[in-house]
Parts: structure tokens; sequence; C-alpha cells
């Protein structure tokens, strides 16, 4: 049971359960201060009783002094009857044996403790303030002041008696006061905390119903500003992952747009080309021509595949790393070598290269197709006549070596420098330069790069070179 008590108060909003405990812990406030002030009453009201009383016997004793300067006759009772009703306390007169000399009307069989012999005495030695029970089946606490005084034939004691019923009618009476105060306390506190509460869980809502558009698709939502620092931060940190999901989604869009463009410009080739050889709308003198452009597309198709696999197993993780020690060099004449009758028919000059052995410890065949990728798009877009230049620098605090392929050219600009690394982005928008390429190399290379632990990153100067800089671990 408790645990489905536990189960129900959860599944309540955040508004309820703030509400419901701050409302919870306002009235057991309230109840503890009343029982607080419960103690402290008493113990003020008995202290304020014990000294109203020592005045007032002050006073009838003074009044006993005056009567018998005067000479009245049973001036004692008189006194006593008239204070009793004046001030609504009851008096009595008892001698040192504990007899009852005057009274006002007090039923004396009704006390138990002290007896007044013994009242007698202790006042008598100076004590003056005593507690006791009176009433029937003496339920009911007396609270005493005594004082001795000197008659015309000897020593009595005078008690003021003041009963606790009394004490509790005047509890009763500021209970009353404090009741309607305190609920009208409440009442107002609870509205405050009402307005507040909505206030502070308003933002909570609009962050589950923005959440809740967004789980619908609706990756443009934002949410305003807040006041509170706390709320605040926590409103960028979900507009932020709102943008960043409305990148992925815009990402994800140009994906699956890029990839259907990829596939079906190759694919329509060689449908379309396919279909003339086949019902002679090609004649069988071109048959070879276009047989050609087939099976140039369908290695266009096979790259791209190969590509998105690759890309695919680095994503995920797939991917292990086959680590070894080489020379970063090899790679990258093996590369030049297969690139020979192109670098040829541009009259490219290649530099760089004349340096001592320079060691990686990488994955021998990963790093073959990061200097692949990196040196066909360099080729691709130096100028006839132009370089490629190749830059090592070893970065002996990282354990890393920073490699520079830069070419000279167009350059990219500004604004592309940054997208460069995107899939299936070219910076050739009419593809005029890049007929063959399928738009995942750079993307591949990046990936390559950091699941060594490198970083990479392009730079390029309008007009004079474009630059690919990125670092492999030497140990």
């Amino acid at each position: 049971m408790k645990q489905k008590k536990n189960n129900t108060f959860a599944s309540q909003s955040v508004f309820n359960q703030l509400f419901f405990v701050t409302s919870l812990t306002i009235i057991l406030t309230f109840i503890a201060v009343w029982f607080i002030f419960l103690a402290v009453f008493n113990n003020y009201y008995v202290q304020r009783c014990y000294k109203d009383m020592e005045k007032e016997l002050s006073n009838i004793i003074t009044e006993f002094e005056y009567c018998r300067f005067r000479q009245s006759q049973s001036f004692e009772g008189d006194v006593i009857k008239k204070n009793s009703t004046a001030l609504e306390r009851d008096f009595m007169i008892v001698n040192f044996k504990g007899m009852i000399m005057y009274s006002s009307d007090i039923n004396s069989e009704k006390f138990e403790s002290p007896d007044f012999a013994t009242i007698y005495e202790k006042t008598k030695n100076g004590q003056s303030h005593f507690k006791g029970k009176a009433g029937e089946g003496f339920s009911q606490d007396c609270y005493m002041v005594s004082r001795m005084y000197n008659s015309t034939d000897g020593y009595y004691c005078i008690i003021e008696f003041s009963w606790s019923n009394q004490k509790w009618i005047d509890v009763w009476q500021f209970m009353q006061v404090f009741v309607i105060t305190m609920l009208f306390a409440t009442l107002v506190c609870v509205m405050i905390l009402y307005a507040l509460t909505k206030k502070l869980t308003s933002p909570i809502t609009q962050m589950a119903k923005a959440a809740e558009k967004i789980g619908q698709g609706n990756f443009s939502l934002r949410l305003p500003e807040f006041q509170s620092q706390d709320l605040q931060e926590l409103g960028q940190a979900f507009n932020d992952m709102a943008q960043s999901l409305e990148n992925h989604e815009q990402v994800h869009n140009s994906f699956i747009a890029n990839v259907s463009h990829e596939l079906r410009t190759p694919m329509t080739s060689i449908g379309g080309f396919a279909d003339g050889i086949l019902d002679g709308t090609i004649p069988q003198s071109q048959t070879k021509k276009y047989l050609r452009i087939i099976s140039d597309e369908t290695k266009r198709l096979t790259r791209l595949v190969r590509a998105m696999l690759n890309l695919s197993k680095l994503e995920s993780g797939t991917m292990e790393l086959q680590t070894t020690k080489f020379s970063v060099v090899q790679p990258i004449v093996a590369t030049l070598v297969t690139f020979e009758k192109r670098l040829d028919e541009k009259n490219i000059e290649i530099r760089g290269l004349d340096i001592d052995r320079i060691d990686v410890e990488a994955d021998e065949d990963l790093i073959h197709q990061v200097m692949y990728n990196l040196i066909e798009n360099a080729i691709k877009f130096t100028n006839k006549g132009g370089y490629i230049e190749f830059i090592f620098e070893p970065k002996i605090e990282d354990n890393m070596l920073e490699i520079t392929i830069r070419n000279s050219g167009d350059g990219i600009a500004s604004e592309d420098l940054l997208l460069v690394f995107d899939r299936f982005y070219k910076t050739d928008k009419s593809r005029a330069k890049d007929k063959n390429g399928v738009g995942l190399g750079l993307n591949i290379v990046r990936s390559i790069v950091h699941l060594h632990g490198g970083t990479i990153y392009a730079d390029s100067k309008a007009g004079e070179y474009t630059e690919f800089v990125f670092t492999l671990p030497t140990d």
C-alpha cells in the first residue's frame, strides 16, 4: 500500500508535488508554532499569575493593617470576601496547625496536597509559590501564593488561589484569535504559494510542451529567455538541443536527397544506354562507346556504395584499427604512382618529399585511403602547371605528426571551408571539375583521422592555394 501511495505521488505533476509539499510544510509549521506557543504561554501564564497574586496579597495585608488600625471587628473575613468577589479569586487564612481560620467559600476537603500546615511552615521559611490539586477527583490544578500575616493574636498564613480552569479560559480566548489569524495567514500563504509555484513551474510546463512538439518533428521550436539563471541555462541547453536536432534533420534530409541524386544519375545513364543498345536506338558502331560509359557509371556506383559502407563502419565504431609503425611517406608515394598519368597531363610539380624517414603508428590501409582521397582532391583542383606540396611537422609534446597537403589553384571560398567535410558536399556546384566524385571522400578522411585520435581542418587563400592539415600519432 505504501509503495502504491509513493507511485501515486510520484506520478503527479511538479506543480502539484511542489504545491502540496510546501502547503503541508506551512500547515505543519503553524501546528508546531501552536504547540510551542502553548508551552511558552503556560509558563508565562503561571509566572504572571504568581506575580499578580503576590501584588494582590500585599494589597490585602495592607488593608488588614489599615482595618486593625481603625480597630474594626472581624475585618479579615470581610476583606477576604470583598477581594474574592472583586478579583474573582479564592483566599484562605490558616494557622500553624493548618486549620482554616477564614475562607472565601473554598471547600477545603477537596484539597489533596500540599496540606495547609506544610504551606504554613514553608511560607514561614521564605517559600511563597505552591501548586496543588483540587476539585472532584483532584483533577484541577491550583496555583497558590502565600504570605505570613501578623495578627493581634499571632501569626497566620494568608493563601490566594488561582484555578487552572481560568488559565484554559484565557488560552481558549487567545486560541480563537490565533486560529483565525492562522487560517487567514495560511490562506494568504497558500494563495501566494500557488502563484509562485505556478510561476516557477511554468518554464517546466513550457519545456514539456516544447519537447512534445519536437518529438512530433517541429525542430524549429525555441524556448524564451527565463529570469532564473538555472532555468535560463536549462532553457539554453534545450534550445541548443533543438538546434542540433534541426541541423541533424537538415543533414539527414540532405543526405537522403544527395544519395538519391548520386544513385539516380548513374542508374539512369546505365538504364538508358542499356535500353538504347537493346532496342537498336544506339547503332552498333557506337555500342562500344556507350558500353564504356555504362562501365564507368557502374564503377562510380561501386565507389559510392563502398564509400557509404566504410563511412557506416567508421560512424558505428565497428571498424577496428590494425596499427603498425610505418613511414608516412610510403602511402603518399604509392598514391602518387597511381595518379602518375593525371599528374603528367596537368604538369603538376610535387614538393616536400625529399625528407628523412618519419614514422607514424596507425592503420596503414586506412591512412592509405586518407592520402588517396586528399591527393585525388588536390590533383582535381590544382591548376595546370601548379604544384602539390607536402609539409611534415612533428608535435613532440603530443606525440603527433602534423601533415599538410597544399595545392595551388583557385582556392576554396571562406563560406565553404567549414562544409567541405560534410557528406556529399561539393564546392564546385556545377560539378564541372568533379564528375567522378561522390562527395564522401573528405567525410571519410575526417572520420579516419578522428578514429586515430587526430584532428583535421581545411584552409585556403583565394587564387593561391588550398591546404588540408591533419595529425597522426607517432607512438
